[in-house]
């Protein structure tokens, strides 16, 4: 069966109540050149490279429950490249980036979303082993990242009191390549002639110092929230990067 805009669109005009049948499930034949048994990813992985790189037709698949399901569609819902040897991280690496095109080689969607995984290191043990993950995926070309608490989890508002907000954006990625990953940004407010970071509470004062050396300025150039000029919009906000200057 073909899927096209068109045909969605058809479709959805009767509640998507319409679609036919989108799998066969034919008598058994007496025999196959290929036997799988699993139609989970790896099953159906495994049938459709058969029939598209080495030309076998007649494949069966077996499966006693649904189909796309077990480790990959039931247990994981993930793909990821973030094993830890170097074997390992090649094939697993080229295997992610092959779901990038599948859905059009299949004119089928298989709701393939490119996006992070986060994992938690619980124990001493646990960031230990993170680490050594972390280091051994890039030094394999594989995008891994070690976070920590002062930057991953900090929701940071970044102020431009210029209205040109000229030096937002600059700022907003050197925060983001260290790390930060809750980066907002404001412009037009009132302007200061020095670049401060400003903390919540006394809860946040290690991390302001995290942000203003990440900033390029020292641990001396952070102050508490009650000190910062007026900023509209602060939110969330537990850290301000206020930039000072022209």
């Amino acid at each position: 069966m073909k899927f096209s805009a068109l045909s969605i669109a058809r479709n959805a005009l009767s509640g998507h109540a319409k679609w036919p049948r989108q799998w066969r499930s034919p008598e058994p034949k007496s025999s196959y050149d290929a036997i799988i048994v699993g139609a989970g990813g790896h099953g159906l992985g495994t049938a459709y490279y058969l029939a598209k790189e080495h030309g076998l037709r007649n494949i069966a698949v077996i499966e006693k429950g649904w189909l796309g399901g077990g480790n990959t569609g039931r247990n994981t819902t993930i793909i990821r490249s973030n094993y830890l040897y170097d074997e390992s991280a090649g094939i697993y690496d080229h295997a992610v980036k092959m779901w990038a095109t599948l859905s059009q080689e299949l004119n089928y969607n298989v709701m393939y979303s490119p996006r992070g995984v986060l994992m938690l290191a619980h124990t001493i043990h646990d960031v230990q082993s993170a680490q050594r993950h972390v280091y051994a995926n890039r030094l394999n070309g594989v995008d891994n990242e070690w976070l920590t608490p002062d930057r991953s989890l900090i929701d940071v508002l970044v102020i431009n009191g210029s209205t040109r907000g000229e030096r937002l954006e600059p700022a907003i990625d050197q925060l983001l390549e260290a790390g930060y990953t809750i980066v907002r940004g404001v412009v037009g407010a009132v302007q200061t002639a020095d670049t401060v970071v400003y903390f919540l509470d006394e809860t946040f004062r290690g991390a302001a110092e995290v942000l203003a050396l990440d900033a390029g300025l020292t641990v001396a150039d952070i102050a508490p929230f009650e000190d910062a000029p007026p900023v509209a919009g602060r939110g969330t906000a537990q850290l301000m990067l206020y930039l000072g200057g022209s």
